[in-house]
């Protein structure tokens, strides 16, 4: 890691926790109220009413174009403090390749295939965000709010940012 910045490791250690611990999608969990989402419990629903939600956020059109737009606040943020962005890659890259498969291991079977690589990506993109952003506001800690939770943050109901983000729960069948 880049020695002239100080990453915050705890927040890196707690999607590593999340994932070693074999927390992703437990079934049967009752989201939290405070979290303010709409919940949902079928796989159908995500296909049918969430992979594209209008989204009016900066010409951005969908709930995938969202998730990418943070990207850009990280590169702005990682630009700007001057982090060695080649070995912070190739840090997050030897992490990436140890959990991606615990992760698969986790979901396969329960979610269609492309849910499962968006999750990996999620997971890893948060870990890198709170890496060098922590724990301060932003949507990748809110998404890690949400997997925490035992949720998969899917879709946006509303127009972003208003109206709420869609995260499905696991029921047992």
């Amino acid at each position: 890691m880049d020695p002239g910045f100080n990453f915050n490791t705890s927040a890196i250690d707690d999607v590593i926790r999340l994932i070693e611990g074999r927390g992703l999608l437990p079934r049967d969990v009752r989201p939290p109220d405070w979290l303010g989402i709409k919940p949902i419990y079928s796989v159908e629903d995500i296909l049918d009413e969430y992979r594209e939600p209008q989204l009016d956020v900066e010409g951005h059109r969908n709930w995938r174009d969202l998730r990418i737009f943070q990207l850009h606040v990280f590169y702005d943020f990682r630009r700007e403090t001057g982090i060695d962005r080649h070995q912070y890659a190739l840090d997050m890259e030897a992490i990436d390749n140890k959990l991606s498969p615990l992760m698969e291991e986790q979901l396969v079977g329960r979610l269609p295939e492309d849910f499962v690589f968006e999750i990996i990506e999620d997971l890893n993109m948060i870990r890198r965000f709170r890496g060098v952003l922590g724990e301060t506001p932003h949507m990748m800690n809110t998404l890690f709010m949400m997997y925490r939770s035992g949720g998969y943050p899917c879709g946006w109901d509303g127009n972003f940012p208003g109206g709420k983000m869609v995260v499905y729960y696991s029921r047992t069948l």
